[in-house]
């Protein structure tokens, strides 16, 4: 099986990203009610661990049962084992892959930026669970690399990953049911209010 180049996989995260949106669906309409009666943008801790759980399990669910989630399966890419890609991947890891994604709470893209820098395109994510992303139809077997743009979306990625994750901790009232999740750069609604 051939390296899917970058755009494939680009293409198929967004589209994973749209499936995820809609499976939490629930926790951004409560997130929206609360920013137009309240100001803040909260939501009960409840939500926020479905918000969690769905997440994960659809990222070990999809890739244990069916290879990758529908967006790589709309790109024809797969998720195998990196050492024999007719061996199915074990359920240690598809949890490994999933929460190995979960660290872009903390570093944003920059695990996944590294992949720029290798002709398997294999990241973090791959390294820790042993795997690694196909292409189904015939493809590249070689890639290009890109150290320097790789340097710099890496620094970026985890200064950004970083800010966000702080302003979003420092925020967070434990006392409360609802977290807050609203950081400085979202505009209140009485700033509109002229």
């Amino acid at each position: 099986m051939d390296v899917p180049n970058s755009w494939r996989r680009l293409t198929a995260h967004f589209i994973d990203s749209l499936v995820l949106s809609a499976l939490c669906y629930p926790v951004f309409s409560q997130m929206m009610h609360a920013w137009e009666t309240q100001g803040e943008v909260s939501v009960h801790w409840a939500l926020a661990l479905y918000f969690i759980i769905a997440r994960i399990s659809y990222d070990v669910l999809s890739v244990y049962f069916f290879q990758g989630g529908l967006g790589k399966k709309i790109m024809h890419l797969c998720v195998v084992d990196n050492r024999n890609v007719h061996r199915p991947l074990s359920l240690a890891q598809c949890l490994l892959r999933a929460f190995g994604q979960r660290l872009s709470f903390f570093f944003s893209y920059a695990p996944q930026a590294l992949a720029l820098n290798r002709h398997d395109r294999t990241h973090l994510v791959d390294w820790l669970a042993d795997t690694r992303v196909a292409q189904k139809t015939p493809g590249l077997s070689r890639v290009k690399v890109y150290p320097i743009w790789v340097a710099v979306l890496v620094l970026y990625f985890v200064f950004q990953g970083l800010a966000v994750a702080n302003s979003q901790i420092s925020q967070m009232d434990w006392e409360k049911p609802n977290l807050i999740l609203s950081p400085e750069w979202i505009p209140l609604q009485s700033e509109f209010e002229d």
